[in-house]
C-alpha cells in the first residue's frame, strides 16, 4: 500500500490478508485525513500514536463544544461506491481494496452490503454487457471483491455446537457474491456455516445439508430469475 500505512500479510497465492489492526489503522488514518493531515506525515504513526491524534481534536478548542473530529466527513455508501468505481475504471486494486476496507469499518455490515457490494457487482456487471467496462475491469473488480468477501467470512469462528447452514448457489449460477455475503451473514449471527461455493447440483447440496445435519439452507440466485434449470434444481433439492 502506498506510503506504507499497512503491511497486510501475503498468502502463497499472491492474496493481501489485513488483520483487526490494519482495519483500524486505515480507519484512523481515514479520519485523520478527512480533519486535514496529510498521509504522507502520519502514515508511519503507531497505533496508539494515531489514536491520540484523533482524541487530540477534542481538545483544541476549550471555548467550543464542537470538536475537529465533530467536522470529520462520514462518508456514506455512495461515496464510497463512487470511490470503487473510480479505482475499478483505473484498473487500480489496491485502491479498490482499500475503499472496501473503509467502508466495512465506516459502515454497518448491512449498509455495506445493501449500498455498497451488492450494487457495485450489479452495476459493474451491467456496465460489462453495455460495453462501458472491459471484460479486464469486471475480472478485476470481482477478483477483489470476492478476495475481500473471503476475507470477511474466514475471521468468523463459530463453535462446533453451533447450528450448521450450508451456502451455496445451484447448478448454473457461477455468481456467487450473493452466496458469501450470506455466509457472512449467517457466521456473524452464531450459525455454523459450510459454504460450498457457486454452481452446485441438487444432489450434493442434499449430501452436503445431510453429512452437516444442517439446519438450514441459503441459494443466492442472480441471473437469469425465470431459468427453468433453477426451478428443477429447486424442485430436486425440496
Amino acid at each position: 500500500m502506498r506510503y506504507g500505512a499497512v503491511k497486510p500479510i501475503r498468502t502463497e497465492t499472491n492474496r493481501r490478508l489485513y488483520c483487526d489492526e490494519d482495519i483500524e489503522r486505515l480507519y484512523l488514518l481515514s479520519l485523520a485525513t478527512q480533519a486535514g493531515e496529510g498521509i504522507s506525515q502520519i502514515a508511519t504513526l503507531s497505533l496508539e500514536e494515531l489514536k491520540k491524534l484523533i482524541g487530540g481534536y477534542n481538545s483544541l478548542s476549550r471555548g467550543d463544544s464542537r470538536s475537529a473530529a465533530d467536522d470529520v466527513k462520514v462518508h456514506s455508501g455512495s461515496e464510497y461506491l463512487a470511490g470503487c468505481f473510480e479505482a475499478i475504471k483505473g484498473l487500480d486494486a489496491e485502491t479498490l481494496e482499500s475503499v472496501l476496507m473503509q467502508a466495512s469499518v465506516g459502515l454497518s455490515r448491512r449498509a455495506l452490503f445493501e449500498q455498497v457490494v451488492g450494487p457495485l457487482m450489479y452495476s459493474v456487471g451491467d456496465m460489462w454487457r453495455d460495453g462501458e467496462l472491459k471484460v479486464v475491469h469486471e475480472h478485476l473488480a470481482s477478483a477483489v471483491v470476492r478476495t475481500f468477501l473471503g476475507n470477511m467470512s474466514g475471521a468468523y469462528k463459530s463453535h462446533e455446537s453451533a447450528p450448521a447452514i450450508v451456502v451455496t448457489t445451484p447448478a448454473g449460477q457461477i455468481h456467487e457474491f450473493g452466496a458469501l455475503m450470506a455466509n457472512i451473514t449467517a457466521a456473524s449471527s452464531g450459525w455454523r456455516t459450510v459454504y460450498l461455493g457457486p454452481n452446485i447440483p441438487a444432489g450434493d447440496i442434499a449430501s452436503a445439508i445431510i453429512h452437516n445435519n444442517a439446519r438450514a439452507v441459503a441459494l443466492s440466485v442472480v441471473y437469469p430469475a425465470d431459468d427453468p434449470r433453477v426451478s428443477n434444481e429447486l424442485e430436486q433439492l425440496h
